[in-house]
């Protein structure tokens, strides 16, 4: 049982910073937006489906640019080619796990309990979409596919609009009282109930309707939405979308199907109310002429009052950059945190990086405190220890070091022996009293231990020439006053001190200290 806790706490704790953050983040951005979009009651159908679109696709970019940048960022960082700090054994720190188990039951452990919850709906919500599209394609076998010039019914509007689509599409007239419905993307099938042949307007109206989802690609883009909100089936604020995208999008096309000649308004408003009645049978395509009774009102109120407008021509054209933003937020929120938190355990960073992008075939001269150094003693150098750097290149750098700077110069000032190692000692410090004077002093904090963390703290200090810990700071942590304990308790650590020619002097070490129940 104690595993089982242990297991569902990392789960929780890990899921923090990579999907619930970045999920308020998104869910912060589209509520605004869907309440601005609430209280702008003249917006046309059109702009108002791209803009609900925009929303729903800004959720899988943000954690693609997530994963992204969190990429760049540790591939950009090689430790192996700076090594300027011992690493010693670990300190482990222990507590009993029989003490208090019921505490163990944490925030973050019901958090990993729901994300096993969520990914249960999720494997169950692909199920079915995955049962869907075989149920489709078996339909889709028993088929009998007609080519446009088999269908006498056509109006040549309609043939006109097809030969402009430049990819085949058939139409299947079925006897069963089902919704007009469009599946395939490049083979098109259109099906069609065969009752509507005897209403040859209707037909046409109804095939027209079915020709702008295959213009526009709906059926793939309608595919891609099923499967967001198969991922996020639990958010309101998706499920939502997912409704407001299909009433709107459908809003658009009628719009569209009688733009050219309103007189047909009144004949497609009877189709959708003749169709209404079919709803029983469910289509098993994502796109059709779906006319639920809940949305037969709005679509033929929306259809009879619609009128042009260039009012809000210029939206579509924001709403990339509507998505960008929301993903960019998304993907930065953590790595944010982790850049701050690395400028400030490692002030040397931009210096690590300048000297790893430095061509090794030609090196500059480096000076450092007005002596020439190899470039591996600059490496080890504290970056807190630095007080200036100055670069020379061209004529500046062999006018004072001669032929030795035309590769440049680099001028590296510290701010004394105190605070630099850049000698390597003969003899590394040695901790008094061995690790374990340490891990004994260490307490493992009560927060920690309620929360079930474990896990790794590396402590980075300086050894003076009298054995003293010296400005100490924790580079990696876990938090939850881990790092405090075993900050804490390195600075009473006393050591003997590293020697040079025999004589005692400054070295840059560090600690990790493991926190295990």
């Amino acid at each position: 049982m104690q595993e089982i806790v242990k297991f569902l706490t990392e789960i929780g704790r890990q899921s923090i910073p990579f999907y619930w953050i970045p999920l308020l983040i998104w869910s912060i951005f589209a509520g605004i937006v869907v309440v601005i979009l609430r209280f702008t009651t003249n917006l046309p159908a059109r702009p108002r489906y791209h803009t609900d679109l925009a929303l729903l696709t800004a959720l899988p970019l943000g954690y693609l640019s997530y994963v992204i940048l969190h990429y760049l960022l540790n591939s950009s960082y090689i430790p192996g080619s700076v090594m300027f700090i011992k690493i010693g054994s670990p300190a482990v720190v222990m507590t009993s796990a029989t003490n208090n188990p019921q505490f163990l039951i944490s925030t973050n452990t019901w958090i990993g309990l729901a994300c096993i919850a969520l990914a249960g709906g999720i494997l169950y919500k692909l199920t079915l979409t995955v049962l869907n599209q075989l149920s489709l394609w078996k339909f889709h076998r028993g088929l009998s596919l007609y080519v446009p010039s088999q269908i006498s019914e056509l109006s040549q509007e309609n043939c006109d609009l097809i030969s402009s689509l430049k990819r085949p599409v058939h139409f299947a007239l079925v006897a069963d009282d089902s919704i007009p419905m469009t599946f395939g993307f490049y083979h098109t099938v259109i099906v069609i109930p065969d009752f509507l042949q005897a209403q040859p307007d209707k037909f046409n109206l109804a095939v027209r309707h079915e020709l702008e989802h295959i213009r526009d690609h709906d059926y793939l883009r309608f595919r891609v939405l099923h499967l967001i909100t198969d991922v996020f089936w639990f958010h309101p604020l998706v499920n939502f979308l997912e409704k407001d995208i299909i009433l709107h999008r459908e809003m658009d096309i009628d719009e569209s199907v009688v733009s050219h000649d309103r007189s047909l308004s009144p004949q497609y408003a009877h189709l959708l109310l003749d169709l209404a009645d079919q709803t029983g049978n469910r289509p098993l395509s994502p796109t059709g002429l779906a006319a639920h009774p809940s949305t037969i009102k709005k679509r033929i109120t929306a259809m009879t009052h619609s009128h042009k407008s260039d009012q809000y021509r210029w939206l579509p054209l924001g709403l990339p950059f509507l998505t960008l933003l929301i993903a960019l937020v998304m993907g930065c929120n953590n790595t944010t945190n982790e850049s701050a938190q690395s400028a400030k355990t490692d002030t040397g960073t931009t210096i690590r990086s300048q000297m790893n992008g430095i061509d090794n075939s030609n090196p500059p001269l480096y000076i450092l405190d007005g002596k020439e150094v190899d470039q591996a003693i600059v490496h080890k150098l504290d970056p807190k220890s630095i007080k200036s750097i100055n670069v020379l290149k061209g004529q500046k750098a062999t006018q004072k070091y001669g032929k030795k700077g035309e590769n440049g110069a680099i001028e590296i000032k510290t701010k004394g022996i105190s605070a630099t190692s850049a000698d390597h000692p003969d003899q590394m410090p040695k901790l008094i009293g061995g690790l374990q004077s340490v891990a004994s002093r260490v307490v493992y904090p009560e927060q920690a231990k309620q929360a079930g963390i474990e896990g790794r703290v590396t402590v980075q200090f300086t050894v003076d020439e009298n054995g003293n810990v010296v400005d100490p700071h924790v580079v990696k942590g876990i938090g939850h006053g881990c790092d405090e304990a075993a900050l804490n308790t390195i600075k009473q650590a006393k050591f003997k001190p590293a020697t040079k020619n025999g004589k005692p002097v400054n070295v840059k070490f560090s600690l990790p200290i493991v926190f295990k129940l």
